[in-house]
């Protein structure tokens, strides 16, 4: 497929609550350099290479965010969508899907999210190739699924049957998708071999993906309809796109569509959730922790420590804990419940003497 026929978009809505002192409203997750020395969204553009070119790579945000993006001269500015309200991925995919449907119908859309950790670009690159050549000849549906490493609750899962021929034996039918499940459920999942983590990467036609909208859900068809056929686009988003239902991608659709396949990555692949996401694809020291910055620790174990340069941490005695430091707030917390610093922010927004540190 030529390249002007494929378009990518790049997922990069959400606050980053749960790196929170990290992430604040004004500079969130997605442009923190926290797994190289570029920024999260930088990452995932650098990713792609060749494979997409520039006006054809559209980047979803939130309207905070959007002012910083425009800077990055990577991005094409007209290209940066921002969303009014979060509608979560059903609403996103929807829009971008219908946007670049009226300029080419037949175009290959790519949606990534933003906050993944990849280690091996070349073999992501054959994956989404292979993705993009399935959903060409198949007009199908196609999704990317990851070998588990472990027993994961915090993921979906894709249970996959017998591969298809003509794709080196990479793209499977998809069987059903599931949720998150407990640590029994996860564990039955990784010793079979027929279970993948779910990604969140989909691939498709744009027309597909209109189609099954009107199908499967005709109201947000609708208000999508109604917005990309405005002459008057940022209005109607600003005033249409807040009644969209607050809804998934796979509740909206997935696990209503029948003919759905999945190409495994050969790659590791970890999503960039939480502080405790850090620590599985950082390199640890003998001790088993994740340090960066200035920090001496004695009988420290199995922690994840982030430092400012010019400010030093000491710890005696503590495993399995989270430390983050910035020049005015301070984050510790014990790594399992990593999840629970979006409930800290949550507190924080409910006092006039806290609002400051968000």
């Amino acid at each position: 497929m030529k390249k002007d026929n494929i378009s990518v978009v790049i997922l990069a809505g959400g606050r980053g609550e749960r790196f929170w002192p990290k992430s604040r409203i004004k500079n969130p997750k997605q442009i923190l350099p926290l797994l190289s020395k570029r920024t999260l969204l930088e990452d995932s553009i650098k990713r792609l290479g060749d494979l997409v070119d520039k006006d054809n790579l559209y980047v979803l945000c939130n309207k905070e965010l959007k002012v910083a993006l425009s800077r990055l001269k990577v991005l094409n500015k007209a290209k940066i969508i921002a969303e009014p309200v979060s509608r979560n991925t059903a609403g996103a995919i929807a829009l971008i899907s219908m946007l670049i449907g009226k300029k080419d119908p037949d175009s290959i859309v790519v949606v990534l999210p933003c906050d993944q950790y990849i280690d091996n670009n070349k073999k992501f690159i054959e994956t989404l190739k292979i993705g993009i050549k399935a959903a060409s000849l198949t007009d199908s549906i196609v999704t990317v699924g990851l070998k588990p490493s472990y027993p994961a609750t915090g993921y979906g899962y894709i249970n996959i049957a017998g591969a298809l021929k003509g794709y080196k034996g990479f793209l499977f039918k998809v069987k059903n998708f599931k949720e998150k499940p407990d640590i029994k459920t996860a564990q039955k999942y990784v010793k079979s071999k027929n279970f993948l983590w779910n990604g969140g990467i989909f691939i498709f036609r744009s027309s597909k993906m209109s189609s099954l909208f009107k199908r499967y859900a005709p109201q947000i068809y609708k208000h999508i309809k109604q917005i990309a056929s405005s002459k008057n686009f940022n209005k109607s988003l600003s005033l249409i796109y807040p009644k969209i239902k607050n809804i998934s991608i796979d509740y909206c659709i997935m696990e209503k569509v029948r003919d759905i396949l999945c190409v495994r990555g050969e790659f590791n692949w970890s999503d960039i959730g939480s502080w405790e996401s850090i620590g599985r694809v950082f390199e640890k020291d003998k001790k088993g922790n994740v340090v960066t910055g200035n920090f001496t620790g004695l009988s420290v174990r199995d922690s994840i420590i982030f430092t400012e340069k010019d400010h030093f941490v000491g710890a005696i005695g503590i495993s399995d804990f989270i430390i983050v430091q910035t020049k005015d707030a301070t984050l510790i917390c014990p790594k399992d419940k990593a999840q629970d610093v979006r409930k800290l922010v949550a507190l924080l927004k409910k006092s006039k003497k806290t609002k400051k540190f968000l």
